[in-house]
């Protein structure tokens, strides 16, 4: 398996722990469930799409561009880790988690995670494009939210 392959078998392990992650709030926060459903269910899209760029990595299109930081990625992996055991403890307030998937929205844009491959491919810049809309799109509307939600006693 190339380097390029095992980073974004990386990068679609971490996409799917935060659709896990919202899938648990989700469960947790039922007055917003189907926000945290519908973008637990993009967050999973994206890893589909990351396993597809595999198809191209293997085929040697595509080049780490040298931002890749396995510990980086492993310690968001960690993060997420303990915001999901948090969320079903059920111990968390609703603006906590739209809080939290803030900052995730927020460290994937700043920490440039997009930028770590490049390709000639059309089809793997339009998937790069793709994942990186969305997630932009995901931040403003998490921020949204954050702004309009209130804890409800629990």
């Amino acid at each position: 398996m190339t380097e390029q392959e095992q980073a974004l078998i990386s990068l679609a392990e971490h996409e799917e722990a935060i659709g896990g992650l919202y899938q648990d709030f989700a469960d947790s926060f039922p007055e917003h469930a189907a926000f945290w459903s519908g973008c637990a269910h993009e967050e999973f899209r994206h890893a589909a799409i990351i396993r597809s760029m595999q198809d191209l990595a293997a085929k040697g299109t595509v080049r780490l561009t040298g931002r890749f930081n396995a510990r980086a990625i492993q310690t968001s992996l960690a993060y997420i880790g303990q915001q999901t055991t948090l969320a079903r403890s059920k111990q968390m307030q609703a603006r906590q988690a739209f809080a939290i998937a803030l900052s995730i929205e927020s460290s994937l844009l700043e920490n440039r995670y997009f930028e770590m491959f490049g390709a000639e491919s059309p089809e793997f810049q339009e998937m790069q494009r793709t994942i990186l809309e969305e997630t932009v799109k995901h931040r403003r509307m998490v921020q949204a939210a954050l702004e309009k939600v209130e804890d409800q006693p629990r």
